[in-house]
């Protein structure tokens, strides 16, 4: 079964659904449920501190000179392995 999902907005009381080319169907079921902006907001507001959480809280350890040391030591033991 192949779902649309699309959130619209009505306009003078009315939404306008523009069913893709492969909608062959005859008959659908429409359902309409509004959308609680408060609970969609704190949906988000969830998301984004799961996210936060899997990013470090602290600087790395490594300094910048150390990555670009660490970067060059890979290009040059490529380069030496390519010839």
């Amino acid at each position: 079964m192949d779902a649309l999902r699309q959130t619209l907005i009505p306009h003078e009381g009315k939404l306008t659904i523009t069913l893709p080319k492969g909608y062959t169907q005859k008959k659908f079921d429409v359902i309409i449920l509004p959308i609680d902006e408060n609970q969609e907001k704190n949906a988000l507001i969830e998301k984004m501190n799961l996210l936060m959480s899997y990013l470090p809280g602290k600087e790395p350890d490594i300094t910048d000179e150390e990555i670009m040391n660490e970067i060059k030591d890979v290009r040059k033991s490529r380069y030496e392995n390519s010839n």
